[in-house]
């Protein structure tokens, strides 16, 4: 959903409004609920992967910027992490598809 609404936030018809909205209804919970997830159930882990803590990463320093620029009402303009170096990982993204697609193929497998 993120990914979707960054392909909205970054259209050139995208207006100040629509930005804002994907900032505060769309990505600011959705980095919390990630954040939550992460945070707990790793004890489920022996390790933290490495692709997970630069996810952890980037939605930290993400919602410190909302946080900067919402909550404290410093500078204005877009939030985002990437410009400080913390991209988003999009590894990340393939680490937990694959992780996810062999656990349930292993889940699946179990059950016949």
């Amino acid at each position: 959903m993120n990914g979707k609404a960054y392909e909205r936030y970054c259209k050139s018809n995208a207006t100040q409004h629509d930005k804002e909205y994907i900032e505060d209804h769309i990505w600011y919970p959705n980095h919390l609920k990630a954040k939550e997830l992460i945070m707990g159930q790793s004890h489920h882990l022996a390790e933290m992967p490495e692709e997970i803590l630069d996810l952890l990463q980037h939605i930290n320093v993400w919602l410190s910027e909302y946080e900067r620029k919402r909550i404290k009402g410093e500078s204005g303009g877009p939030i985002f992490a990437g410009p400080r170096g913390y991209r988003y990982p999009r590894e990340s993204d393939t680490f937990i598809f694959n992780t996810t697609n062999a656990l349930r193929a292993r889940v699946n497998s179990d059950r016949m």
